[in-house]
């Protein structure tokens, strides 16, 4: 959604892919959208904090999106980095999670895996 919201022109690009060396599903969300200082990394992942106050005027928003998209990335095993070359130059988004080979990977679940599915939050609507 971020990548939509500030790239007013040109491109979005999502990509997903197994990488099977490390058990893994990784995706890449890039865009050539306003970009972000070094310093404004920095503070993406701080709840209630944007880049500046003035993105929450144009743009809208909570502060909240990459705190929690951060927070289900970690509960399932894996990581989610940000990079950008500057203001003005787009942006590059990284995740991946860990996934078990389908030919491996026995059918039961462990009662650790269980008890890491008991940590998620639990929502209610």
């Amino acid at each position: 959604g971020n990548a939509i919201k500030f790239t007013p022109n040109g491109r979005v690009s999502l990509r997903c892919f197994p990488n099977a060396d490390l058990c893994r599903l990784q995706f890449e969300i890039q865009d050539t959208g306003i970009g972000l200082s070094e310093q404004t990394i920095e503070r993406l992942f701080h709840p209630f904090v944007q880049a500046d106050a003035s993105m929450t005027r144009r743009f809208g928003g909570t502060g909240l999106g990459l705190v929690i998209s951060r927070n289900l990335v970690q509960l399932m095993g894996g990581e989610l980095t940000v990079s950008s070359e500057g203001e003005g130059r787009g942006s590059h988004f990284e995740f991946w999670i860990p996934y078990r080979d389908p030919t491996t990977a026995s059918t039961s679940t462990t009662a650790a895996e269980l008890h890491s599915f008991a940590a998620l939050p639990r929502f209610q609507g």
